[in-house]
């Protein structure tokens, strides 16, 4: 969920969704949206970051970190489809070890990384390489011991290569 802060002026109002920035400024949330889109006149609407929830993981019913799930990812080096996972219902039916708990209430302001529109991409630095593996083994040659009707046709259709 995106988090906005308004301002007149200099003047700080309010922080919050833009139905809570509507609601300080006395406009619609369309009027809003179009001020933090668009700019405004009199009003300044930023938008500042997404507000996150915070989990907790545990593994082997021993507390590991806390945190949202791309700060987890980055401590425990799990991929963000397995701790999406670990936070559904089907997960929590299964007796598995790793556990990832929703702690109510509690978020997190993730800002927006020096006013970009977008977060930057990642360099080949930073992302994870896959360990490639290797095995050197000669490659046998293999017999073909095609059936009957195989040969049969095999021959009719390259008959003519030769």
């Amino acid at each position: 969920m995106k988090v906005y802060e308004a301002y007149e002026g200099d003047t700080f109002i309010a922080t919050g969704t833009i139905k809570d920035i509507a609601a300080a400024l006395g406009v619609s949330e369309s009027r809003a949206r179009a001020m933090a889109n668009r700019g405004h006149s009199k009003y300044t609407v930023i938008e500042i970051g997404t507000r996150r929830q915070i989990y907790a993981y545990y593994f082997n019913d021993e507390f590991v970190t806390e945190g949202t799930m791309h700060q987890i990812a980055e401590v425990t080096g799990e991929q963000l489809v397995t701790l999406n996972f670990l936070s559904s219902n089907a997960a929590k039916k299964r007796n598995l070890t790793k556990t990832l708990i929703k702690l109510e209430g509690e978020t997190m302001i993730v800002k927006r990384t020096h006013g970009a529109k977008f977060a930057p991409v990642p360099t080949n630095d930073e992302r994870k390489e896959a360990i490639k593996v290797f095995k050197n083994v000669p490659v046998k040659p293999a017999e073909w011991k095609p059936s009957d009707y195989t040969r049969d046709l095999f021959e009719h259709t390259f008959r003519k290569w030769a």
